[in-house]
């Protein structure tokens, strides 16, 4: 962060610029991805993009501006909570209606593979749950019928909580470096999914009052309902990915976690 002077009027204000390193050239695309979907949205009233600044292709480094607001997790409490999960369905509708932007696609298959990993990384830490979470596996199968698919879509790929900033009318976005083309359910269901989560460890009393808002207020932005039967799959299948993070991060009581989550998973899908 450093005071920064603006060559046409001379005026100084703070700037910020990210830096993030890859172990290999991926942030090159990332960058181009970043550099368009600013220039879509930068004249967007209450959505934001980090700008994409330089990518040096020697040290795989990419340079982002770094953007100001308070970290969207902080306010999942009373009294913002309500408000800001408005703020995150509005946001992602905004996304999921650009065009034009610079991914790959990935279809519900390739994403299927994901799934099936994490299955078995889940089966070896918790055997004893190993046959829950096949069963798991088997329904979230269905994800690869085109039945109830919707058109393909910018997607954010990693869409939850951790990824937003708020500035008082603005919700800015981060972290594209799982974007792609494809269904943009995977987003919807993966929110749904941290929300779940984020109710266990808060012991929040409102959970599925807060997904039922989100989905609606993404509903009512894209003026079109959702297939509430493929949502609760893609749900279940931010639930899966997700289940298997205490243990990676070694948290104290990572055992029980990942079993309410695969429990969790469950439940939906029953």
């Amino acid at each position: 962060t450093s005071k920064a002077v603006n060559k046409k009027d001379h005026t100084k204000r703070a700037f910020s610029v990210y830096l993030r390193t890859y172990c290999d050239d991926r942030g090159n695309s990332i960058y181009h991805t970043m550099k368009g979907l600013h220039e879509k949205i930068e004249s967007h009233p209450h959505v934001k993009v980090p700008r994409a600044l330089a990518y040096v292709s020697e040290k795989n480094f990419l340079l982002t501006e770094g953007l100001g607001g308070t970290p969207f997790i902080e306010l999942m409490r009373p009294p913002d909570r309500q408000s800001s999960i408005i703020k995150a369905a509005g946001a992602l509708a905004v996304l999921h209606q650009l065009i034009d932007v610079e991914v790959a696609s990935r279809s519900s298959k390739d994403l299927m593979s994901d799934a099936v990993a994490t299955g078995e990384t889940a089966k070896q830490i918790v055997p004893e749950l190993a046959g829950n979470i096949q069963s798991i596996l088997n329904k979230l199968h269905q994800l690869n019928s085109s039945a109830g698919q919707e058109k393909p879509c910018f997607v954010h790929g990693d869409f939850h909580c951790g990824q937003m900033l708020i500035q008082d009318s603005i919700t800015a976005v981060l972290d594209f470096d799982r974007s792609f083309l494809g269904e943009p359910l995977v987003d919807v269901g993966n929110f749904c999914a941290y929300l779940y989560i984020l109710g266990r460890q808060d012991r929040w009393d409102n959970t599925q009052e807060m997904i039922d808002t989100f989905v609606e207020r993404y509903e009512s932005a894209i003026h079109k309902k959702l297939d509430k039967t493929r949502l609760k799959l893609w749900t279940a299948y931010g639930l899966l990915l997700f289940s298997v993070y205490p243990f990676r991060s070694m948290e104290p009581d990572w055992k029980s976690s990942v079993t309410a989550t695969v429990r969790e998973c469950e439940r939906i899908l029953s």
